[in-house]
């Protein structure tokens, strides 16, 4: 989706939010940033703060041990008062305002504030950013956004240039006392992809007590730079901020690469629900997919502002998060139909590997459902197909088995022993059985929107007490999806665009090594590049 689309579905969702309910927000909020001054805190104190009008942004204050505010982005224009009362009431002095990219969600409160500045009553001591180039300002269409972008430069760089520190290498550290802020990522001149989002300053927040990690509105590109970068070993943290309010950002690799405990999610509702006016998941975000991913890592503590409003962090001392304990697995034995089913997972080979094992406790005669949409759902973004494979009793105690498909628009059963005979040539009491449902999955749209698949195991008798047991699911080696050979892929520049024919996948790296841009097609800067594509690397000029 588009930004510009992006931001126009949330401004109706601000005008679809009732007046009396924006005000009612706005009250309490402030009564409880108020109300909470008194409290004596070990480490520093973050408050995830909400849109009062349930609209797009991005905003958090942080209050150190020592009292020293922090401000993070600060949300839309339409935000700047009440951004303005609530840090009037932390004591109106802000020791330091970090934008983390130059869209308006982010930088639109502080822009207006320092355009009206004596009438909010506020002394920011220092501002840090990450500027983009002139061609990063005009590579969104939206002129909104270009003049947001540059009245903020305009006004970094004259009246407030005294105060304003303008980030273009990551690595950086900053100290207030007792908590410190380390950049791990800033502006690439070289992205044209994405480009505001891309260059978001990627930051990270600690003290003795706790971490957060904020990604601002990181894109994929920028996600796969940081787990390749040499800041990767930062990654790790307690809490991670969603990239791009959780949705069309970074990678479910980005996700799977560190370990963390729990979301803060700066999310409206129909972005959360994916809501285009017609319903939960009716829009084109995917924020779904980005909560199964969640899901499937583990993750079962989230803040989501517009489903608890104001919420508040306190670093203090806490027992070490035991992040090996929530695995895939869990996700697959949450969601099975099965009782009395125990499930693991191991990596191999870089490949995931489920194991359930279901006991003798479950009756020959009842129908055997597994639902493994969650677990399947994108669980490696190379794979064209899965194979299941599994133990099952002798064909004395099968009588059916059956693969569900629901692509959204229909549902399609398919009986495999009717198209495998050779699954009913079991002699002996357990039979190993491997079957590549790849082609299957391809004539059923695999991976549509609204796609689930469950696995139905019949019984004809009482003889055996369990059907099947010890299922592996794993991406499948070959797919009979055949791709195009390496003789006839070709990777080329065609004017500012780096292009890949014949490949899977392209990626472009700079000469440092960040990641520019992946697809078929990147635009770049002028300059040297490295493309990496499943045939081999090659080192490109583009003027």
């Amino acid at each position: 989706m588009s930004r510009r689309r992006f931001l126009t579905l949330s401004a109706a969702a601000v005008a679809a939010v009732p007046a009396g309910v924006a005000a009612r927000r706005m009250e309490d909020l402030k009564a409880f940033c108020s109300g909470s001054l008194s409290s004596a805190d070990q480490g520093f104190t973050l408050w995830q703060i909400p849109s009062h009008r349930d609209a797009i942004g991005n905003a958090y204050v942080i209050r150190t041990a020592s009292g020293k505010i922090i401000v993070m982005d600060g949300g839309f224009e339409t935000e700047a008062a009440f951004m303005a009362s609530f840090l009037q009431n932390l004591g109106g002095k802000v020791d330091a305002w970090f934008i983390s990219h130059p869209h308006r969600d982010h930088v639109g409160a502080l822009r207006t504030i320092l355009a009206d500045y004596s009438d909010y009553h506020l002394e920011i001591a220092h501002i840090y950013h990450s500027r983009i180039t002139d061609a990063q300002i005009t590579s969104d269409r939206d002129l909104m956004q270009h003049n947001c972008c540059k009245a903020f430069y305009a006004l970094v760089d004259g009246q407030f240039a005294d105060i304003t520190t303008d980030i273009q290498t990551a690595g950086g550290q900053y100290d207030f006392d007792d908590a410190h802020i380390r950049i791990l990522s800033s502006h690439n001149p070289a992205i044209l992809t994405n480009t505001y989002n891309n260059c978001s300053m990627v930051m990270r927040l600690w003290d003795k007590y706790t971490s957060v990690l904020f990604l601002g509105d990181a894109g994929a590109e920028c996600g796969d730079s940081l787990i390749r970068g040499k800041y990767a070993s930062l990654l790790n943290c307690d809490y991670v901020q969603m990239a791009h309010h959780g949705q069309s950002a970074c990678s479910r690799e980005f996700y799977n690469s560190f370990d963390f405990y729990a979301c803060l999610w700066p999310t409206p509702t129909f972005v959360w629900n994916n809501d285009n006016g017609n319903g939960v998941d009716t829009g084109s975000l995917t924020t779904m997919e980005t909560r199964r991913w969640m899901a499937a890592k583990g993750i079962r503590e989230h803040h989501v502002t517009c489903l608890e409003g104001l919420y508040i962090l306190h670093s203090a001392p806490h027992p070490s998060h035991d992040f090996f304990s929530a695995t895939e697995a869990r996700l697959f034995f949450d969601q099975l139909s099965v009782n009395n089913a125990t499930a693991e997972a191991k990596v191999v080979d870089d490949v995931t590997e489920y194991t359930l094992s279901m006991s003798p406790s479950v009756p020959s005669t009842v129908p055997v459902t597994i639902d493994i949409y969650p677990l399947l759902y994108d669980l490696d973004e190379k794979a064209l197909g899965y194979v299941f494979t599994f133990l099952f009793h002798n064909d004395s105690d099968l009588a059916d088995l059956i693969v569900g498909f629901d692509n959204g628009e229909r549902v399609e059963n398919v009986h495999l022993l009717e198209s495998s005979p050779a699954l009913l040539a079991s002699s002996s009491t357990w039979k190993l059985v491997s079957i590549d449902l790849s082609k299957i999955m391809k004539e059923n749209y695999w991976g549509r929107k609204g796609h689930s698949i469950e696995m139905t195991f019949l019984s004809k008798s009482r003889s055996a007490d369990v059907v099947v047991k010890e299922m592996q699911i794993r991406p499948a080696e070959t797919s009979g999806i055949g791709g195009i050979s390496s003789a006839e892929s070709k990777v080329y520049v065609s004017g500012r665009n780096i292009c890949a024919q014949g490949e899977e996948r392209l990626m472009v790296f700079d000469t440092q090594g960040w990641l520019v841009g992946s697809g078929r097609r990147v635009t770049v800067a002028p300059g040297v590049y490295v493309a990496k594509t499943n045939s081999g690397t090659v080192k490109l000029s583009v003027r």
